[in-house]
């Protein structure tokens, strides 16, 4: 059965909610290099941004357009 390759089922935890933590951690190993993140996980650089918004919320807080 293809889902016993997968531990996150046993775990209760969704593969995208596993995507999520990496990217965060991967954010704080980094500095905050939203550059290299979009590179590494094949995100936009807005996207990467709005990760590390969640870390840091005064980070890019006015960027309106």
């Amino acid at each position: 059965m293809p889902g016993h390759q997968f531990p996150w089922h046993t775990a209760g935890i969704s593969a995208q909610a596993l995507r999520n933590d990496r990217i965060i951690q991967e954010i704080q190993a980094t500095g905050g290099d939203t550059r290299r993140i979009a590179d590494l996980f094949g995100i936009g650089v807005d996207a990467a941004a709005r990760y590390l918004r969640v870390l840091d919320p005064g980070t890019g807080a006015n960027e309106d357009g």
